[in-house]
């Protein structure tokens, strides 16, 4: 059996409308990302997100839990959409279903190469790379409104180094906290979560969204990501 399981809120409504497009996200974080989609998924009707489209994080459980390596996250999307395959097209229809793997390009910063390939294999596969350089955390700082050119840009290279700056935080970590008053290791709201996100999906458009040429930029394809799903378009690698 494939160590995921399917995050359904507990107010989720039967809908009657069928989904005709579902997007499933495998997070490399267990925390901060979760917390985020699972806010993501409260707000849709907020933000715009048609009904006929599902939206669903995978939780890791047991043993696999603490997997965060994105190329055995790879082999994990790979096993789980080959059972939901075989049960049936509604479960997940290749021409129109898309798994989105979160992950930070921080951890690749020594081996590029490495990176690179393994984005070639994510796209082989038809599963989409959702990338945070250096961390998720700065998609999160892009939710402050004058974030970019008051606190992100101004520390440029602190960001890219992103190194440890106490026990519990990096440098992008511990700015995110900061900046947004919560500690995103723990907890991750926006009281305005629409108007927030825009702002964020507006601000990444002067970052690096580019998953190729990410690397030693700061940079974020997330806000592309979910704005695709908001015009009901197929999201691009």
């Amino acid at each position: 059996m494939v160590p995921l399981r399917e995050f359904r809120p507990l107010t989720e409504e039967i809908n009657p409308i069928p989904f005709r497009r579902k997007y499933f996200f495998l997070c490399e974080g267990r925390v901060t990302e979760v917390k985020y989609l699972k806010q993501l998924v409260q707000n849709r009707t907020i933000i715009g997100i048609k009904d006929d489209t599902e939206l669903t994080p995978l939780i890791k459980e047991g043993e696999h839990k603490d997997i965060s390596n994105p190329k055995k996250l790879l082999d994990l999307a790979i096993e789980w959409r080959r059972k939901k395959k075989a049960i049936g097209i509604e479960e997940f229809d290749p021409n129109l279903d898309r798994i989105i793997l979160v992950f930070d390009l921080d951890s690749f910063r020594m081996d590029p190469k490495k990176y690179i390939n393994l984005v070639n294999k994510i796209k082989e596969e038809k599963i989409l790379s959702a990338v945070t350089n250096p961390s998720f955390e700065l998609w999160l700082m892009l939710h402050k409104e004058n974030s970019l050119q008051d606190y992100i840009l101004p520390n440029h290279s602190k960001l890219l180094l992103n190194s440890k700056v106490s026990a519990k935080h990096t440098e992008a970590s511990k700015m995110c906290s900061d900046l947004l008053h919560f500690n995103s290791k723990r907890n991750v709201y926006f009281k305005d979560f629409r108007k927030s996100l825009m702002v964020a999906i507006q601000q990444e458009l002067s970052v690096e969204q580019d998953i190729y040429n990410m690397i030693g930029r700061l940079g974020s394809n997330i806000g592309s990501i979910i704005q695709s799903i908001l015009d009901a378009n197929t999201p691009k690698n």
